[in-house]
């Protein structure tokens, strides 16, 4: 029996693992693999695969406790930066590390733990194909906001309005589960990417909070 891990991922901490976890362990299920772990990541699939603490542990773990394969419901989970999602997957297969894609019904390795020729190729294009569309829609929403601002439109908040606390720590809520869990500033920053000030602000807020 194949020793598994689950590795799923969401962008935005407003989003849930749920029906990945669902999915990935019914496929296991019916495939009589043995999941030992799963690995829950919350983050931008843009950043490089060294910022990214969670799948680091999972790496580790894979490396260290013999994984035979890492399971994930698509590519995009692994990452949306084409040469980082194809440094992970050979990374994987230099270990014998297979790795199973449910969408695509694939798997990098073959049983004889060697590198499945077509299936990298697919996976080059796929990586490619991912990111592409990530860039369209970023170019997409940056020439609307240009065209918004030309026709006389102004972004942001209007002059003079005041986000209630609650309402601003709702929208930091990643920064506050980092914190809560006792991360380290320069820790948060990297993993949320957002700026040490509004990592310092949310916690000042948070201290407020707690002594109303």
């Amino acid at each position: 029996m194949k020793r598994v891990v689950l590795l799923n991922r969401v962008s935005t901490t407003s989003q849930s693992t749920e029906r990945q976890l669902r999915d990935l362990t019914g496929l296991c299920n019916n495939k009589h693999w043995n999941i030992i772990r799963v690995f829950d990541e919350i983050g931008s699939g843009y950043k490089s695969n060294e910022e990214r603490q969670i799948l680091n542990e999972m790496i580790d773990y894979c490396l260290s406790d013999k994984i035979d394969m890492v399971v994930v419901s698509e590519l995009s989970r692994l990452g949306r930066n084409t040469s980082e999602v194809l440094s992970l997957i050979n990374r994987l297969n230099e270990n014998k590390i297979s790795l199973f894609i449910q969408m695509n019904n694939i798997e990098t390795l073959d049983d004889e733990r060697k590198p499945n020729p077509l299936t990298m190729f697919m996976l080059s294009i796929l990586s490619s194909v991912n990111q592409m569309e990530k860039n369209i829609t970023l170019n997409r929403m940056n020439s609307g906001r240009e065209n918004y601002k030309i026709n006389g439109g102004k972004l942001g908040r209007k002059q003079g309005s005041i986000i209630p606390v609650e309402e601003k720590l709702k929208q930091h809520q990643d920064i506050l589960d980092y914190l809560k869990k006792g991360y380290k500033y320069e820790d948060i920053v990297k993993l949320t990417g957002k700026s040490l000030s509004t990592i310092q602000r949310i916690n000042k807020l948070t201290s407020v909070v707690s002594k109303n």
